[in-house]
């Protein structure tokens, strides 16, 4: 192999490497029996809310039950309200116990002996700010037990996530822009082409 075509080549190695350093630790959640936030991250207005989605990644395992708990300072942050996720044969069997700074989930597959495999969404969580902005909340899931549909355990690991506490001016300019159209707001990406719009300050 020639010189050039060399350089070229751990160029593209370095540049590669790069990339996977500066990604985001939620995007290496892609092992058998991770468990990690949608949104790892999310920022919110200090008289706002954030849902975080908790997800499942079970390879070809059918998921068969999952316990964990989703864990914050309660000075921090409270919670709103917590709902099953949207994986179908999990939403029957979900439960939900909440206590200040902590939300344990139970999720039961009592519908299906072949699904669900790959990614599961196993809990939508609703959170409340408490703290004032500027204020990072870290978000912890602590993984009780995975199980498959034929009940054996799956070694897993929990994520962690955060919520950024922002003023309600930065969290106005971070939102994506919204457009009147006949008196209806609606977002810019799912606007008709043909329909003439105008835009709208919301703050």
């Amino acid at each position: 192999m020639n010189r050039p075509n060399t350089l070229r080549l751990l160029r593209a190695g370095l540049l590669a490497g790069a990339v996977l350093l500066l990604m985001p630790s939620f995007a290496e959640a892609q092992f058998r029996g991770d468990m990690f936030f949608a949104q790892p991250s999310q920022a919110v207005a200090e008289d706002g809310t954030a849902t975080f989605e908790v997800l499942l990644f079970a390879g070809a395992d059918v998921v068969g039950a999952t316990h964990f708990d989703v864990v914050f300072d309660p000075v921090l942050a409270e919670i709103v309200g917590v709902e099953a996720g949207t994986t179908e044969q999990l939403a029957p069997g979900h439960v939900a116990v909440t206590s200040p700074g902590r939300a344990a989930v139970v999720d039961l597959n009592a519908t299906s002996l072949t699904q669900p495999i790959g990614t599961a969404s196993l809990a939508r969580i609703t959170l409340r700010p408490l703290a004032p902005a500027g204020t990072r909340v870290p978000l912890s899931i602590q993984v009780r037990s995975v199980l498959r549909q034929d009940s054996g355990a799956v070694a897993s690991r929990g994520f962690s996530g955060e919520m950024v506490v922002v003023s309600a001016l930065e969290s106005c300019r971070s939102t994506e822009r919204t457009w009147i159209d006949s008196g209806t707001r609606v977002p810019a990406s799912a606007r008709p082409r043909r329909i003439a719009t105008h835009p709208v300050r919301l703050c």
